[in-house]
C-alpha cells in the first residue's frame, strides 16, 4: 500500500502587491501568508496582517470544486493547521480571502516514491547483511524501519542513505525481516529479506 506526501510547490498568484514568505518557520517582519509543511500530512497556515477581520479559507481541487472552507474571525492574524492525508494525488488551490486582498497558494500532492525508484537501492551483502543506499545525495533523510515476525518493530532510524547504511540481521530471530523506506511518513520503497 502506498502512501502518499503532501508536498507543497512554491507557486503564488499575489493580487494588491502583497509581500510573501514561504517554506520556513521563521518569522518574516511584514509578511502576510506563510505556508509551511509541517510533515505529511499537516500544513501549517499563518497570516499575518494587523487588525480585526473576517478571513475566508477555501481549498479547491482542479476542477475548482470546493472541498473546503472555514471563516476565521482574524485578530492581527491567525494561524491554522490544515489536514490533507484524506486528499488523493493531484493539484489543488488554496485560497485566502481577506477584507484587503485575495491569496492564491497552489498545493500538490504526489506520490513520493516515484522521485526514488532510479536512486534508491536495497543490495543483499550476503551473511545476513543488507546494504540501503542512494545513487545520488538526497534532500532529505530517510527513515528505515525494520519489521520482523510478528510485525515486531527491530529497528527504526534516519539516515543519510547516500552514505549508505549497512544492517546485520545475524542475530534476528526469524525466517524473514520487512525492510522499508519512509520520507517522513510516506512510503518509499520495501524488500522482503530471507535469512539464512
Amino acid at each position: 500500500m502506498k502512501k502518499v506526501m503532501k508536498s507543497i510547490v512554491a507557486f503564488v498568484i499575489v493580487m494588491n502587491a502583497t509581500a510573501f514568505a514561504f517554506g520556513d518557520t521563521h518569522s518574516n517582519e511584514g509578511s502576510t501568508l506563510k505556508v509551511t509543511h509541517r510533515n505529511n500530512d499537516i500544513y501549517k497556515i499563518v497570516f499575518n496582517e494587523q487588525g480585526e477581520q473576517e478571513v475566508t479559507l477555501t481549498l479547491k481541487d482542479a476542477k475548482e470544486k470546493t472541498l473546503y472552507t472555514e471563516y476565521v474571525q482574524a485578530i492581527n492574524g491567525f494561524t491554522k493547521f490544515l489536514d490533507l492525508s484524506t486528499l488523493p494525488i493531484g493539484k489543488y488551490m488554496l485560497e485566502l480571502k481577506s477584507s484587503s486582498k485575495t491569496i492564491y497558494e497552489e498545493v500538490e500532492i504526489v506520490d513520493v516514491s516515484e522521485k526514488y525508484n532510479d536512486i534508491l537501492f536495497i543490495k543483499d551483502l550476503g551473511e545476513e547483511k543488507t546494504f540501503v543506499y542512494a545513487a545520488k545525495p538526497l534532500d532529505t533523510p530517510l527513515t528505515v524501519v525494520v519489521k520482523g515476525a510478528n510485525n515486531n518493530t527491530l529497528f527504526k532510524g534516519e539516515f543519510d542513505l547516500a552514505k549508505g547504511q549497512v544492517f546485520n540481521f545475524s542475530k534476528v530471530i526469524g525466517d524473514e525481516v520487512l525492510l522499508t523506506i519512509y520520507e517522513g511518513n510516506a512510503f518509499v520503497k520495501e524488500k522482503t529479506i530471507a535469512l539464512d
